[in-house]
């Protein structure tokens, strides 16, 4: 990991818009550790904000812990019948010019 004072950040900064991957970077006040730049790579800026969230953290790993259940058992506990994957299969739409019209009198 680079550690980079306040001075040199600009110029790093500037380089980072080039060439945006890379190791993770700390900006330094004297010893101190004031900040960390990252790449984020492909991940859009909504994956990056829940990413640092405290509460999405938190949903993430109560689900972890929690009990799963499969489509079939949710379909039994609100009483829908089995999954039919002819049921399922999207019909075949007719487009505007074969469906039959009215003939105005």
């Amino acid at each position: 990991m680079k550690k980079l004072t306040l001075a040199e950040a600009h110029a790093f900064l500037a380089e980072l818009m080039q060439d945006p991957e890379g190791d993770p970077v700390v900006l330094m006040r004297g010893k101190k550790p004031i900040a960390v730049i990252f790449p984020v790579g492909d991940a859009d800026l909504e994956t990056v904000s829940l990413s640092f969230s405290p509460q999405f953290n938190a949903i993430l790993l109560r689900s972890q812990r929690g009990k799963t259940y499969s489509s079939e058992e949710i379909r039994r506990e609100f009483g829908l019948p089995p999954f039919d994957p002819e049921k399922a299969k999207p019909k075949p739409r007719r487009s505007p010019s074969t469906r039959k019209t009215k003939a105005k009198n």
